[in-house]
């Protein structure tokens, strides 16, 4: 599985609306007018009328497929948003001109609804050149510091997408600085604890290993000569970082210097959020999009 199977999946079945959260952003508009241009989607943009129709200009964007949803202000964009997918009416989330805060604010709310029982998480997905498909990563861009009963949660998340995108049983690699289990490295008790509880099936459906390091969760070899017995060693869809600090270097290091593509979306919601860095390029706000329609295509 990689960004082009994956589109090609979507273009097979119905198109998608996405909200598009404070929609004078010219890069957001255009991201959303290449996914309704390839089929996928069709959009309601949450915004001022005036200023959003500046922005669609100034990116020579169409606004005549999509329907425009007045507000008056970044955090009535935010609640009218949060409430069109909290009652179905919209399929996934994108952050436009609005500040995380308010958005992310809003969508933990109690008042509001969004949030479904759980901690809210980031994935990350990753098509690495030569490697025969996606990687995926979490937490890399949400919750800094988690403990074990947030780490639970975030691999719930993840594993959850995962088998939506058809991955029966994914693979999950917990990631530490040693493959042995020792109070100094806090992240490996932690794995420890959480790779028991995937083999009693308390993750749902899925295969795991941890604590592992890199060397091992990418090469069979390395756990051979290290002596650790690693099933999924060299065929891991996902790695469990320790923080959202490891996960965000590890991803922005990949994308910077092995020239990784990069599609990114926040789980645990109503719907999937897209929450695309002020640096991403269009090219990964387009493929977060196709991340987050393809998890939303089959919730």
């Amino acid at each position: 599985m990689n960004f082009t199977t994956l589109t090609q999946r979507l273009t097979q079945g119905p198109q998608r609306r996405i909200g598009l959260i404070g929609a004078d952003d010219p890069a957001s508009l255009t991201a959303v007018a290449a996914a309704h241009a390839a089929g996928l989607a069709t959009a309601t943009l949450y915004g001022d009328p005036t200023t959003v129709a500046a922005s669609a200009e100034r990116a020579a964007v169409d606004l005549s497929p999509f329907t425009l949803h007045p507000c008056p202000s970044a955090a009535a964009s935010t609640a009218a948003a949060l409430a069109s997918a909290t009652s179905g009416a919209v399929d996934l989330l994108m952050k436009g001109h609005v500040d995380t805060p308010t958005l992310m604010g809003a969508a933990v709310s109690a008042s509001t609804g969004f949030r479904r029982g759980g901690l809210m998480s980031h994935l990350a997905a990753l098509e690495i050149p030569r490697q025969p498909r996606l990687l995926f990563l979490t937490d890399t861009g949400l919750n800094p510091y988690p403990r074990l009963a947030e780490k639970r949660d975030i691999a719930h998340n993840a594993l959850a997408a995962l088998r939506r995108l058809g991955l029966d049983r994914p693979a999950m690699a917990i990631l530490s600085a040693t493959e042995v289990e020792t109070p100094k490295l806090p992240c490996s008790v932690d794995a420890a604890h959480l790779c028991a509880e995937a083999h009693r099936g308390d993750l749902g459906p899925c295969e795991c290993a941890g604590p592992v390091d890199v060397f091992i969760a990418t090469d069979p070899a390395a756990a051979a000569i290290k002596g650790v017995a690693c099933p999924i060693a060299g065929r891991t869809d996902l790695w469990l970082l320790p923080d959202m600090v490891s996960g965000n270097i590890l991803t922005k290091s990949l994308v910077t210097f092995a020239q990784a593509k990069l599609g990114g979306v926040i789980l645990g919601g109503a719907c999937p959020i897209v929450l695309a860095s002020r640096a991403s390029s269009a090219g990964d706000k387009e493929r977060s999009i196709l991340l987050a329609l393809a998890v939303a295509a089959t919730a």
